[in-house]
């Protein structure tokens, strides 16, 4: 096989970069190896739309079989890259077939953390992350009447507002002593809170699981206060772990993720990391990582423009977005350390947006069935604004303040 350009892994970030590359007017042998089974999809209708049922399966692939082919972009599948041979510049499969690369792409994303518990690999407990663990979880909703949900975390909000809507009683348990502790303040955690509350989703905080118990399946998750939930299915959504276990056995530099510059080059010249594991320089936030559909999206077009030769720096201000129930949540910036928020609009409307602020500058902005001004949000975070007192208003159209 003539070398060119292998992506290890089959998500969102590898098909951009594939299909960017090609429309920059790239020509070279491009290989996706993917330890999936299907072709890429996008991952968030997998806990909403495509979960409930109202979304086909069509609308979840990146792109249709056929636009590889047609791209001749070669794609394996169910198949794993056991290591890199950075000398001979080959990768090595499962299969112990070696594969010559010119250009080595990372693309290899993050998968969920198991439960730390007895039975936490029990049937009937879902780590929701790839197309499969969707169509099963579908399944087992089917015949189910009560689900508890480990974690407070998107993933298992999104689900348990998925599963709710089926008809499924929800209980969701959390070890914080509130959802999204880390990202939101309380007024935005005691709405939602309530918000699910009045849909029928139970909850419990500050509270661990010390197992999950059942005759051959789930069938209860016994709490750390003695407390056992009955459960038709279980699902965890505790985090995820980056898979950089690649790049640190092949001596890449990984510090939270695999350490790549403003074109997502690593510390080896003719390897790429993007999406989940890469720990690139933000102009705004500083050096992070972000497992965000966005964040695959747009890196991947970067790079496959880069490669092509018509590449530049990547600057993109983050964005995060979600649907819970009837709510729609974007969140644009880097709300990590604030040490002010601003309250625009009134939560007992279910509308409002919650301005970040730190050191006085606007940092974030999270909107809640309100974003008519996302743009103005993401401007006075890119070109960091001070904040001003008059943001607050609602009836007044968010302006630039003098720094």
């Amino acid at each position: 096989m003539k070398p060119g350009i292998v992506i290890v892994g089959g998500g969102l970030a590898a098909a951009t970069a594939a299909e960017s590359y090609r429309k920059a007017g790239g020509s070279d042998p491009i290989l996706i190896v993917s330890a999936d089974r299907d072709f890429p999809v996008h991952r968030p209708p997998l806990s909403k739309e495509y979960l409930r049922g109202d979304e086909t399966l069509d609308k979840v692939y990146v792109h249709p079989a056929e636009f590889y082919q047609e791209q001749h972009i070669e794609v394996r599948l169910d198949t794993r890259v056991d290591a890199i041979d950075r000398n001979a510049r080959e990768v090595v499969l499962d299969s112990g077939e070696r594969i010559p690369y010119s250009t080595l792409v990372l693309a290899t994303g993050a998968r969920p953390r198991r439960l730390p518990v007895p039975g936490g690999d029990l049937p009937g407990v879902f780590y929701l992350r790839s197309l499969r663990s969707s169509q099963e979880l579908r399944q087992a909703y089917a015949n189910a009447k009560r689900a508890v949900i480990i974690g407070a975390g998107f993933i298992g909000m999104e689900v348990a507002a998925s599963l709710t809507q089926k008809g499924i009683a929800c209980t969701v348990v959390e070890m914080a002593p509130r959802m999204w502790a880390s990202i939101v303040p309380p007024v935005v955690s005691d709405f939602i809170q309530r918000y699910y509350e009045d849909r029928g989703v139970s909850f419990y905080f500050t509270v661990g699981v010390t197992a999950v118990e059942g005759n051959g399946r789930a069938e209860r998750v016994v709490l750390s206060n003695g407390q056992n939930l009955p459960a038709d299915l279980v699902v965890a959504g505790v985090g995820a772990v980056l898979n950089t276990g690649l790049a640190e056995a092949a001596g890449l530099e990984v510090e939270r993720g695999v350490v790549v510059d403003d074109r997502f080059q690593t510390s080896d010249p003719h390897i790429y990391a993007i999406g989940d594991i890469a720990s690139f320089p933000d102009p705004v936030g500083g050096r992070v990582h972000l497992e965000h559909w966005d964040n695959a999206l747009n890196q991947g077009r970067a790079l496959g423009a880069t490669l092509a030769g018509q590449g530049a720096a990547f600057r993109h201000i983050a964005y995060f977005f979600s649907d819970l129930f009837d709510l729609s949540l974007n969140m644009v910036g880097y709300p990590a350390g604030w040490d002010d928020v601003i309250v625009r609009g009134d939560p007992g409307q279910n509308a409002f947006t919650v301005i970040y602020a730190r050191d006085e500058i606007v940092r974030a902005a999270l909107m809640i069935n309100d974003d008519r001004h996302f743009d103005t949000w993401t401007h006075l975070i890119e070109t960091g604004q001070h904040v001003d007192s008059s943001l607050a208003n609602p009836d007044k159209e968010p302006v630039l303040a003098a720094s």
